[in-house]
Order: structure tokens, then C-alpha cells, then sequence
């Protein structure tokens, strides 16, 4: 399904439809937000990429940072039940 986003905004910008193709990205960022563009590409696209992977990234920041406090909080929890016992 990633793959097939990604194709699809390539395709989808190639074609000046820059905001289907922002949508398409950012549909396939979602799913992976380190993934890469399957194939090279113009600036133009490449651009138009980027701009959706920095527009994912900036929605997912909170969730990273919550999941990492959690993961912190666990660990903390299970060195201090570690230590009592």
C-alpha cells in the first residue's frame, strides 16, 4: 500500500496535481515515515515529498515524544522494582 501511495504522488505531481500528490505522500508517510521515493525523481517532486514528510513529521512529533516519556516511565518503573527486589 506504501508503495503504491508513493507511485501515485510521483505520478499525481508529474502531472501539476500537486495537492493530490501531497495527499497521496502523505498517506504513504504514514505508514512509513522514513520511506523514500522508489525511484529518482525531478527537484520538482522531490520537493513536493519533502514538503509532505515534513508535514507528517510535524504530526507526529507529539505521539513520538508521549511514546517516548512512556517508554521512560516503564523503564524507570521497572529499575525501581528491580532495586526493591
Amino acid at each position: 500500500d506504501m508503495a503504491i501511495a508513493l507511485f501515485e504522488g510521483v505520478v499525481l505531481a508529474e502531472m501539476g496535481k500537486d495537492e493530490q500528490a501531497q495527499t497521496s505522500f502523505k498517506t504513504a508517510l504514514s505508514m512509513d515515515p522514513k520511506a523514500k521515493l522508489p525511484f529518482d525523481v525531478s527537484p520538482k517532486v522531490e520537493k513536493n515529498f519533502e514538503k509532505a514528510r515534513a508535514q507528517v513529521e510535524k504530526v507526529l512529533a507529539p505521539l513520538r515524544a508521549r511514546e517516548e516519556d512512556e517508554r521512560k516511565r516503564r523503564e524507570q518503573e521497572e529499575a525501581r522494582v528491580a532495586a526493591e527486589a
